[in-house]
């Protein structure tokens, strides 16, 4: 490939299953045509395919092998011709990478040669009875052999730009999703697996020796310090790590009832906090079931909001294959927040920068209303978006502003707005010196583009408080004197 993934700061991840990848020879190049148009139409830069191998069951994971892809991707070199024809339109293509467990079948990897091979032979370290899945001995040379060697075929013989580490807790913890009994714990009397750290740390520094423009992406659905190379050199090496946590945050707020809507709202600015100790990537990891009872049209509402605060908010962004059930009433709004995200380097060129994001303070506002600054390089480059998490409209509602100046819808989940500039009005509120009233729909966001005042209204605006002073000069003098004489 002529480009280099590292010369890319936009990340914008389409996850789909290798099911949808055409198979049919004689079709190849039309399906894949229309797959590819949909996905740069969606201004989406890489693609995360999930489901390479055989696994055992219906379920996608644990693997049963990891040195052959599915019969049908082999064939013909369907694979090989999808990613090809992907590179050509220049779309990265990503694999998942799920080494936490493996199937526990004998016709994998299990018990493999008649002995633990490949996992332990305590079933304490090498059985995970939650997942019906051996467990890895990571640190042997057989089982070191055989992961490198898949990871190699990967990136030599289908060329892909990166992997996704799939449920990488599993590695990292002794006595994940684990029962007591179930498992045994560290040489220091703990429950992590250093085995697993240790072989982790190895594998993304061989990415990144292997090819600098690589990426390294990890999915941890568990508290774990220092897991990006951003985070510092104690790191696991990752790339970029997923963040669900300002997600749940997002969706508690949503369920939140008006008592506890602001209380909500804390712990989304706490997230805030969070957002830049490490190089995230946001996830789409949210479906209808995340939500108390809410009516269809409410539903659609949500969707739109929720993918509209992902593409805002800082962070690369991925949505999931999973989610495609519910996006279809929202395709509209998705497209316009990837386009958005597209064209406005504003969202992603400064994204590991804390300066990017403020929350705006809202304690004088509903408690339904949140709003957040994200800047640019320049201070004085910045969006202002609002979002408003319940189903009430707020006619003419005061938002505090960062800046004097006018303010104009750059975005909105509502497909009519105001499109004119809106000056602000000076007065305290919410611990800023301005504010602009506009009318906010319901579950709805409206993003703020800015721009300062111009010399002639600064001008007229001067003159109008002059004016006005004056105004109120004589009329306390009429009353002084009607009060003399």
């Amino acid at each position: 490939m002529v480009f280099l993934l590292s010369d890319i700061l936009e990340i914008f991840i389409y996850s789909l299953n290798v099911s949808d990848i055409p198979l049919n020879d004689e079709m190849f190049e039309e399906k894949a045509k229309t797959l590819v148009s949909y996905i740069k139409k969606m201004h989406y830069t890489h693609i995360n395919l999930n489901g390479l191998w055989e696994s055992v069951g219906q379920k996608q994971y644990p693997v049963k092998g990891f040195l052959a892809i599915k019969d049908t991707l082999f064939e013909n070199n369907t694979l090989k011709r999808f990613i090809d024809y992907c590179h050509k339109n220049k779309i990265f293509v990503l694999t998942d990478w799920a080494i936490a467990y493996f199937g526990n079948d004998e016709s994998g990897l299990a018990y493999f040669d008649g002995t633990h091979l490949y996992e332990h032979a305590d079933a304490r370290k090498g059985y995970h009875s939650y997942f019906d899945a051996c467990l890895f001995q990571y640190k042997t040379p057989q089982v070191k052999s055989l992961l490198y060697t898949a990871l190699r075929v990967l990136l030599e013989e289908y060329h892909f730009d990166g992997i996704v580490w799939v449920d990488v807790a599993g590695m990292l913890y002794l006595d994940y999703e684990k029962n007591d009994g179930e498992w045994i714990c560290n040489e220091q009397g703990g429950n992590c697996n250093f085995e697993a750290v240790s072989l982790i740390r190895e594998m993304n520094s061989y990415l990144e020796a292997y090819d600098s423009g690589l990426i390294s992406v990890a999915q941890i659905n568990a508290v774990w310090s220092h897991v990006t190379k951003f985070a510092g050199e104690e790191s696991l090496g990752f790339d970029y790590v997923e963040n669900q946590g300002i997600a749940d945050a997002l969706v508690n707020m949503i369920n939140a009832d008006v008592y506890h809507k602001r209380t909500a709202g804390y712990d989304v600015i706490r997230q805030g906090s969070y957002a830049f100790c490490e190089s995230f990537i946001l996830p789409d990891k949210w479906s209808k079931d995340s939500f108390g009872y809410f009516d269809d049209d409410a539903q659609e509402h949500i969707n739109k909001l929720l993918y509209a605060l992902a593409t805002f908010y800082p962070g690369k962004k991925m949505f999931l294959e999973q989610t495609e059930t519910i996006k279809c009433a929202v395709s509209d709004v998705i497209e316009k927040c990837n386009h958005v995200y597209s064209l406005t380097p504003l969202l992603y060129e400064n994204d590991r920068n804390s300066d990017s994001l403020f929350f705006i303070e809202t304690t004088e506002s509903p408690s339904s209303i949140l709003s957040f600054q994200r800047t640019g390089k320049s201070t004085d480059e910045f969006l202002l978006v609002v979002a408003n998490t319940s189903g009430d409209v707020f006619e003419k509602l005061k938002i505090a502003a960062p800046l004097a100046g006018k303010y104009k819808v750059f975005f909105s989940t509502d497909s009519v707005f105001d499109a004119s500039w809106i000056a602000t009005t000076e007065g305290a509120y919410n611990k800023f010196e301005q504010s602009f009233e506009f009318d906010m729909p319901a579950w709805g966001v409206v993003v703020f583009s800015y721009r300062p005042f111009t010399e002639k209204e600064l001008f007229v605006m001067a003159e109008k408080k002059r004016k006005a002073l004056i105004a109120n000069l004589k009329e306390e003098r009429k009353i002084v004197e009607k009060e003399r004489d």
